[in-house]
């Protein structure tokens, strides 16, 4: 994505989906695996494993003959505890925000599915999306770019976020989505990371200034696909020689725009006059018709206080 021979390439998707589906018999399926494409979200499950739902019992072994004192029945190991925080953690009897109001018209975007569901994921706009940032390196006015462009994709999908400081977490496309020790008993929040190409060997050839991966689970019989993480990496090196330039501090705010529409569901649109066109960066001012109109779409998801 070039303009005026400067380097802007943004995104070559990047998902990661823990599958999380609940059977009919009390059984949680998980299973999953990376995959990399662009435009599509893609995930393929591995194959199942059974383990115990919470609160399941183990089945009673038989016995050869019957005796008059029960043995108590173990209780299986609580697997879920350790990979999911307690359902509904965050969660708010209605949307926090309000809903957004798309412009008048019709497209300009395109969405993410997932291949297991068929389905559009969204994030549940009745949980707060929280997000850390990983300052190492972070280029002069990181910070600033980072709340401007996260309060205008809050304001077009109504979805709430919610600043939850720096962290020392080193960017990983397999972190894990529960990190009790370090978040407590929530989904982990969506990491943003300031990076370079040393660390982040995806930068190294300078197509792209940031990368970002949303995260979901997968749950119920009818496979129902809901965002809960996320993470994004911005190539400091970059924004900090964009930073430098006369008349481009639109840049910076516009890239990290278009990484956080990926992190909600918009895929790459050829329109130049979107945010989420995915071949170059203009000034635009801020997020266009067609990116709103998806935007809103993103946002106007359903409640899931069982996740």
């Amino acid at each position: 994505m070039g303009n005026g021979g400067r380097k802007k390439r943004r995104l070559d998707i990047v998902l990661v989906a823990l599958l999380v589906a609940a059977s009919g018999t009390g059984t949680i399926w998980m299973g999953g695996h990376r995959a990399r494409v662009s435009g599509t979200l893609s995930e393929t499950a591995a194959p199942a494993i059974p383990v115990p739902a919470r609160g399941s019992p183990a089945p009673a072994q038989p016995s050869a003959s019957p005796s008059p004192t029960p043995t108590p029945t173990p209780t299986p190991p609580d697997y879920l505890s350790e990979i999911t925080p307690t359902a509904g953690a965050g969660e708010h009897p209605a949307r926090i925000l309000p809903a957004a109001v798309p412009p008048p018209g019709t497209g300009g975007y395109l969405f993410l599915t997932d291949e297991n569901s068929g389905e559009t994921p969204q994030y549940d706009p009745c949980r707060a999306i929280h997000y850390v940032v990983r300052d190492k390196n972070t280029p002069a006015g990181g910070d600033d770019d980072i709340r401007q462009a996260v309060a205008a994709v809050s304001r077009a999908t109504g979805l709430q976020f919610i600043d939850d400081g720096t962290t020392t977490e080193v960017p990983n496309w397999n972190r894990p989505l529960y990190q009790p020790k370090r978040y407590g008993d929530r989904w982990a929040p969506v990491l943003i990371a300031w990076t370079d190409p040393t660390e982040s060997p995806d930068f190294q050839d300078g197509k792209y200034a940031g990368l970002t991966a949303s995260r979901l689970v997968v749950y119920n019989a009818k496979l129902t696909a809901v965002y809960v993480t996320g993470q994004i990496e911005l190539d400091a090196p970059q924004f900090q020689q964009h930073a430098a330039e006369p008349d481009a501090s639109w840049i910076a705010t516009e890239i990290i725009e278009h990484e956080l529409g990926h992190l909600v569901g918009l895929a790459h649109v050829a329109d130049p006059t979107q945010i989420m066109n995915g071949t170059g960066v203009q000034t635009l001012n801020g997020y266009g018709a067609g990116d709103l109109r998806g935007l809103a779409i993103a946002g106007s998801g359903a409640c899931h206080p069982e996740v």
